[in-house]
């Protein structure tokens, strides 16, 4: 998402910045009031960007190129659109998003990604490959995967999930619908190993063995 691509979305509500014809017309973005204001006036331009596409019908969003974290645009733009009225449980905007790739989020970010993709029941695939996923991050993603209604492929690539993180989400296996799982350079061992061996026997939604990459881990 670029900045005209936003500004023909939001049209004339659209938030520009002013041009810069000398140094006294430029904003003091040192001092407090000035700040402030240019944070609200991004998160307000933010809210209507994430109502227009939702209405929009938004069905898959590829943020892996890490431009969004250090926007706010994860908690003010992808986690509503998971929150919409279509699109999970509740919200005022009817976002019907699928597919979601984000990378290079930082720890607060992802908690307020992994929140909001346990209250979606229209996603079908995440990537979240490249971030900081940690055990303590995949012990939250562990909880929402818990019976999750709609997510059949995961990828959680190049994460320092660690064997606590990836034992966690695998043990999710059985009573969720995930048919992939990549696990891939996230530092799992032997504990993961055995859950996932047991997913596969006790019945899980795993297509066969390739389905769960595993390899180079350590």
């Amino acid at each position: 998402i670029c900045a005209a691509a936003a500004a023909a979305v939001l049209g004339a509500g659209a938030v520009t910045n002013p041009p810069l014809t000398n140094a006294a017309a430029t904003p003091n973005l040192t001092n407090a009031t000035g700040v402030s204001e240019l944070r609200l006036a991004s998160e307000r331009a933010t809210a209507r960007l994430a109502a227009a596409i939702a209405r929009g019908g938004l069905h898959e969003l590829d943020c892996s190129s890490g431009s969004l974290g250090g926007h706010g645009l994860i908690e003010g733009l992808v986690a509503p659109l998971l929150l919409s009225e279509e699109g999970g449980r509740g919200g005022e905007h009817g976002g019907r998003l699928r597919q979601l790739k984000c990378s290079a989020l930082a720890p607060p970010q992802l908690d307020a990604l992994v929140a909001a993709v346990g209250q979606s029941s229209s996603l079908r695939g995440v990537w979240l490959g490249m971030n900081t996923l940690d055990p303590r991050t995949g012990l939250q993603l562990a909880a929402v995967l818990e019976a999750h209604a709609s997510l059949m492929h995961l990828s959680l690539e190049h994460n320092q999930l660690l064997d606590t993180g990836g034992a966690a989400v695998a043990a999710t296996l059985t009573s969720n619908r995930l048919t992939t799982l990549s696990l891939a350079f996230t530092g799992v061992g032997d504990g993961t190993c055995v859950a996932i061996a047991a997913a596969l026997t006790h019945g899980c939604h795993l297509a066969d063995r390739k389905s769960t990459r595993l390899n180079s881990s350590h």
